[in-house]
């Protein structure tokens, strides 16, 4: 029966490994950022969408007509006869609409730009993309984001406008297109989808790793649904309407920010868990590398270890165990072996005639990882006491985690201290 590489025993070490890593790369910080700057971006990004409609309303002042008939209030306020006259006069785009919609750019890239500096430091050593590259994608996903709500508010107004011409009020049949599908609940899942579209283009383009597209489907609709639950359960709980005017607004305020700074803690998290799938193998080496000893642990370390001990997803590539039977040899001195070894099961001893003593390892021990670092044959024995099941570690894939994984590389560069140390006594 073949092994399944995504067991429960995986799925908690990942969903471990992610809270760590959320914490670790500051990512609530990043996420009032973003949430700051998502307010910060608001009114830019109003100027910049009333600079593409008054562009809009220039090349076709019949909208105009459309407007007016969606919101009669507006004839109150301004004189349709003046606004239609001055729309239908030609004007060419001036030099000043140019800097003016070049600086309303400039301010409003600040939330994509955070955006794309919180997936930089989530995949950091990752990311082989340089900073200008984001910087254009920032202005490119700007310039979306502007054209879809520009695209859609004139696809409200227009349709409402249709369906309130006489022809179509001769069919009560299509009602429910102006009360349940323009109104209500189908806008409400409208701008679902539309956070579930933006995020998975993030998620997918935003790494600069080329995670798995479905990886990216599928951890944008579960930070979407979490993010709807979310709001679904505080607004539940919270009645603004039981407060007076300026009670009422200031707690619609304080909500909207909750539901602003909560959306990015979501959206961080499941970026998170990208890098976190995407990269499992290394983080769970490194992971099995910085494993506490059994009596040395504490009890927040002997949970660590317990939920670590048993690596499944390396078990599911049997190419990487190696089987041996009690009193035989997995390599001898001068050796030109370069594996680092986990211990899955069984005891190692290792005699070390450079040093004349004799060492034993067992589950959950590394053994082997400084002839990795060194590159130079084996200055020791390793013989099997019991039957011993073996992980292998190449030594490049050994090398590329010290480099990736900062603890991994104290540990080495411990470990590579007291070996030198040991070997200099020796020597006198």
């Amino acid at each position: 029966m073949k092994k399944r590489a995504v067991t429960i025993v995986t799925f908690a070490q990942s969903v471990f490994l992610n809270l760590k890593l959320f914490f670790q790369n500051g990512l609530l910080s990043y996420s009032s950022a973003c949430s700051f700057d998502l307010i910060f971006s608001v009114v830019p990004v109003l100027l910049m969408t009333i600079l593409i409609a008054v562009r809009f309303l220039h090349a076709s002042p019949e909208l105009l007509t459309s407007i007016y008939s969606a919101i009669p209030e507006l004839q109150k306020y301004f004189d349709p006869r003046s606004v239609i006259s001055a729309f239908q006069t030609p004007k060419k785009f001036s030099t000043l609409e140019f800097l003016l919609l070049f600086f309303i750019v400039w301010m409003a890239r600040r939330l994509f730009a955070s955006v794309f500096a919180a997936m930089r430091n989530i995949f950091h050593d990752q990311q082989q993309r340089r900073a200008l590259f984001n910087q254009i994608l920032a202005f490119v996903f700007e310039f979306i984001f502007v054209s879809i709500i520009v695209s859609f508010l004139f696809a409200y107004m227009s349709i409402k406008t249709i369906l309130k011409l006489p022809f179509f009020e001769r069919f009560p049949q299509l009602d429910f297109i102006y009360d349940s599908i323009l109104n209500g609940k189908f806008l409400t899942s409208l701008f679902n989808l539309f956070i579930f579209i933006v995020v998975v283009l993030m998620y997918k383009i935003g790494s600069g790793t080329k995670p798995k597209f479905r990886l990216c489907l599928l951890s944008g609709f579960v930070c979407t649904v979490s993010f709807w639950i979310f709001r679904t359960i505080l607004h539940s709980f919270i009645n603004i309407s039981r407060y007076n005017l300026i009670y009422g607004v200031l707690g619609n305020v304080i909500v909207l920010l909750l539901d602003i700074f909560f959306f990015f803690v979501f959206f961080m998290f499941f970026a998170q868990y990208i890098f976190v799938c995407q990269f499992f193998d290394e983080l769970l080496l490194g992971e099995l590398y910085l494993l506490p000893k059994k009596e040395d642990s504490t009890f927040s370390e002997k949970l660590k270890r317990t939920l670590f001990i048993r690596p499944d997803f390396l078990l599911a590539n049997q190419i990487a165990l190696t089987y041996l039977a009690p009193g035989e040899k997995l390599y001898k001195e001068g050796d030109q072996n370069t594996f680092a070894y986990y211990i899955l099961k069984g005891c190692i001893k290792l005699d070390r005639s450079e040093y004349e003593d004799t060492l034993f390892y067992y589950r959950g021990d590394f053994f082997g990882e400084l002839n990795c670092i060194l590159v130079k044959p084996r200055s020791s024995t390793a013989t099997a006491i019991t039957d011993t099941t073996l992980v292998k570690i190449r030594g490049k894939n050994f090398r590329f985690l010290v480099k990736s994984n900062q603890q991994v590389t104290q540990k080495v560069l411990k470990e590579l201290s007291e070996y030198l140390t040991k070997l200099k006594k020796h020597s006198l």
